[in-house]
């Protein structure tokens, strides 16, 4: 079968970024598609990306951390019935069509839901998907800073006896 590039137009690995940034560039919500505003993306907001967060095993990840890798950045919550689940599986398939090029990606998991989703949680939920997948959590301080620098939308919902959170789905 042809591919629709040669590889002297474009190689695997950005053919595969392309895709991924193209898929899933854009707002929508889980619960809510009326609630979000514009994407910072689209509306010209500059998203700064700066976070300082926890792995699994405590230690510290920031924006300088894996620097000599494309980033893969995603806010979420482990108990999302949806959008999480779809975002995480999409980039374990993009991660396997990579192949030995996807040691030059770094995905990553930021939580949304610090009270809930803790480090084991976290941990248990990326590995679902793929083992390179970090998932990350902090204090809800941390988080909010994080949820800023990205101009990520989040709005907590109270549903019965429990909650949700509506947010943003850029992959970043």
């Amino acid at each position: 079968m042809k591919q629709p590039f040669s590889s002297s137009t474009i190689c695997n690995r950005e053919w595969w970024l392309l895709i991924l940034f193209l898929c899933f560039l854009g707002v929508a919500s889980a619960h809510d598609l009326e609630s979000i505003p514009p994407s910072p993306i689209s509306s010209g907001v500059p998203i700064a990306g700066h976070f300082s967060l926890l792995s699994s095993d405590n230690k510290l990840i920031n924006e300088k951390s894996y620097e000599n890798k494309y980033k893969l950045i995603f806010f979420g919550y482990t108990s999302c019935r949806d959008v999480c689940n779809k975002m995480m599986f999409d980039v374990k398939v993009a991660m396997q069509e990579l192949g030995k090029e996807a040691d030059l990606v770094q995905p990553i998991f930021i939580t949304l839901d610090p009270q809930r989703d803790t480090a084991k949680i976290i941990d248990d939920y990326v590995a679902q998907f793929d083992k390179r997948i970090v998932g990350l959590h902090g204090s809800q301080s941390q988080t909010d800073l994080a949820v800023k620098a990205f101009h990520v939308f989040m709005k907590t919902k109270q549903i019965d006896h429990a909650y949700i959170i509506d947010h943003s789905t850029v992959l970043f």
